[in-house]
Parts: C-alpha cells; structure tokens; sequence
C-alpha cells in the first residue's frame, strides 16, 4: 500500500522521497474577549506539517541556524 505525501507550501505531491521535512508548530491560543463566553484559559494549538525539498531549501532553510 503506497500513500502520497502532499507539500503544505505549495500543495504539490512530494516528488524526491529521500527528502522529508516535518515541522510541528505550537501556538498558544489566547481567550477571546469580544466573545460572550469569556474563559481565560489558554490552549495549545498544535499543527503538523510536511515541505518539499524545494520549499525547504527556498522558504525555510533561510531561517534556520544550523
């Protein structure tokens, strides 16, 4: 059974599959105060994401320091 690995970037299928780049991104949601239900506690948002080589090596290789 084969799956396919699609791009978060660029929505492409990913082509090389020696090459995968998985992030997982956490944001602190904050409350709402414009809502009626006004509950102050924080939760955590979590993401997954998978980037192409191309993607990586143009949009996210730039920022990191390794």
């Amino acid at each position: 059974m084969a799956f396919k690995i699609f791009c978060d970037c660029c929505g492409e299928e990913t082509k090389d599959l020696n090459f995968v780049f998985e992030a997982t991104i956490m944001e602190m949601v904050g409350v709402d105060i414009a809502s009626k239900d006004f509950n102050p506690q924080a939760k955590m948002s979590k993401k997954q994401v998978q980037v192409c080589k191309s993607c990586y090596e143009k949009s996210i290789k730039p920022l990191l320091i390794i």
